[in-house]
């Protein structure tokens, strides 16, 4: 019994970040901020993950000798010229692109940070406690890196060769499967 299995871990990751997403727009909308900027961390380390497996997605399906071991910032370059796209990374949806990949590797290889400063306040303490991915721990932020996101995702799912090669994960098969 021959079966065929086509399996798109994108998807998984993208809807990793869409349920957090929706952590954080309840959260919001409830004025709940317990916790939120966790669930904002979670949301964007899934977001950027996804979206390179949508590019490896992506380049696998359309790009000639296509290397997955390539820099980051190289692939997507290649697959913007591959879609057609005028790639600018000043300009949306690569920006925020380029933004979350930066904070995935801040928060996926973290390094001690140590500093130093006289604080006044409870805001001067936590200004001198922030980490880079901090200012972007919020629901606005967030809100906008999945709305890119979104965008970046629908620019390669309309490319006539990758709706030709299919895009959801499934298998096919001839034959019964015993349970």
């Amino acid at each position: 019994m021959t079966h065929v299995a086509n399996i798109y871990p994108h998807h998984d990751l993208l809807n990793v970040a869409f349920y957090h997403f929706e952590v954080i727009q309840q959260k919001s909308n409830d004025s709940d901020s317990e916790a939120i900027a966790l669930d904002c961390i979670s949301c964007l380390i899934a977001l950027s993950i996804g979206v390179e497996g949508l590019i490896n997605f992506c380049g696998d399906k359309i790009v000639e000798n296509w290397k997955e071991r390539q820099a980051y910032h190289k692939k997507l370059k290649q697959t913007a010229d591959a879609l057609k796209l005028k790639f600018d990374e000043s300009a949306e949806p690569f920006s925020t692109l380029a933004l979350l990949k930066t904070l995935r590797d801040d928060m996926v290889h973290p390094k001690p940070i140590e500093r130093q400063g006289k604080v006044a306040s409870k805001e001067e303490l936590n200004k001198l406690m922030e980490t880079s991915w901090d200012p972007y721990c919020n629901y606005e932020f967030v809100q906008h890196a999945f709305n890119q996101v979104n965008e970046f995702e629908r620019l390669i799912y309309a490319e006539p060769d990758i709706q030709k090669s299919g895009i959801l994960t499934g298998a096919s098969g001839w034959g019964k499967i015993d349970a």
